[in-house]
């Protein structure tokens, strides 16, 4: 018994030594506008952050929502038993907290979720806590904490299980830019020599939390439409995201013969949604001329770019 145990643990380790971070395959969840969804983020990169994606992904790599089909991994290891192994924990916005709990006694059940004995977990949640820059108010009633507080202690938490890799929704959403930078260095200061995998609507280049990321993942509906450096991204102001009805192939063939880049993926018989790279001295209008021509419509244009805004 105890061999297998030891195997197993050998295989885990294994399939973890030079596996993308994150990682799906023809991945559907029914909760959410989520189907056949396949990416894989670099080799090299341990901090990721994943822009426009619904909420489900997230999700669905911490090991909580689980898919109706495909699969979903991190750093090789399927999200489910990641999560069950202690390998993967997740940070979720404004998460329920008890009004009458203390930040510690939040980060340490949520130790005390994964095995930890009692004492240690509460040991685990002052350090993670104070790695996170909270300590006086570590002991104060959450129903009275500031929104960054309750931020700040839900990746605490999430740092006192021990995880190697943490999913965390953007943490700075919806706070003051004051607020949203002391969250941001304090969160970057208390991950340091952990993996993690941020999830956010948009991903600014002036947030610390996105300076750390080696690449970034740009989801729209089902495809990862774009991917690389977040400043290589940004610095694309003339890449698309277009999505179109109609005539669509012969569009793509069109739209070939007047810009630099096109790909494209079919969402339904008769629509599609192509990456385009604008060529020198084209503009968006071509695009519409080009769809007008060949009968399709342009039903969406999104600039790649203002993700990183």
């Amino acid at each position: 018994m105890r061999a297998h145990v030891a195997w197993r643990r050998t295989c885990y380790l294994l399939a973890a030594v030079g596996a993308p971070l994150l990682t799906t395959k023809d991945l559907r969840i029914d909760v959410a506008a989520i189907d056949g969804l396949t990416l894989a983020s670099s080799d090299e990169a341990s901090r990721v952050v994943v822009v426009g994606a619904p909420r489900a992904l997230f999700e669905a790599t911490c090991g909580i929502a689980k898919p109706s089909r495909g699969s979903i991994a991190v750093q090789g290891i399927a999200c489910g038993e990641a999560m069950a192994r202690g390998i993967v924990a997740g940070a979720p916005v404004d998460p329920k907290m008890p009004a009458d709990w203390s930040a510690i006694d939040y980060a340490a059940w949520s130790a005390r979720l994964c095995g930890i004995a009692k004492g240690e977990a509460r040991a685990r949640a002052v350090a993670a806590l104070e790695r996170i820059g909270i300590r006086d108010e570590a002991r104060a009633p959450l129903g009275r904490a500031t929104p960054a507080t309750r931020r700040a202690t839900s990746i605490a938490a999430a740092l006192a299980t021990g995880a190697r890799v943490i999913a965390l929704e953007d943490p700075t959403a919806s706070l003051d830019d004051d607020a949203a930078h002391a969250v941001a260095r304090h969160a970057v200061r208390a991950m340091e020599g952990r993996a993690w995998i941020l999830f956010a609507a948009r991903a600014p280049l002036g947030s610390e939390l996105v300076a750390q990321c080696a690449e970034a993942l740009v989801i729209a509906g089902s495809a990862c439409i774009d991917r690389g450096p977040p400043a290589v991204l940004a610095s694309r102001a003339r890449t698309y995201a277009v999505d179109a009805h109609g005539n669509v192939d012969a569009l793509a063939a069109k739209l070939a013969s007047r810009v630099l880049r096109v790909e494209s993926r079919l969402m339904a018989t008769a629509s599609a949604r192509f990456v385009v790279e604008l060529a020198d001295g084209e503009t968006t209008s071509a695009l519409f001329a080009c769809a007008e021509e060949v009968g399709a419509v342009v039903v969406e244009l999104r600039p790649i770019a203002r993700a990183f805004a």
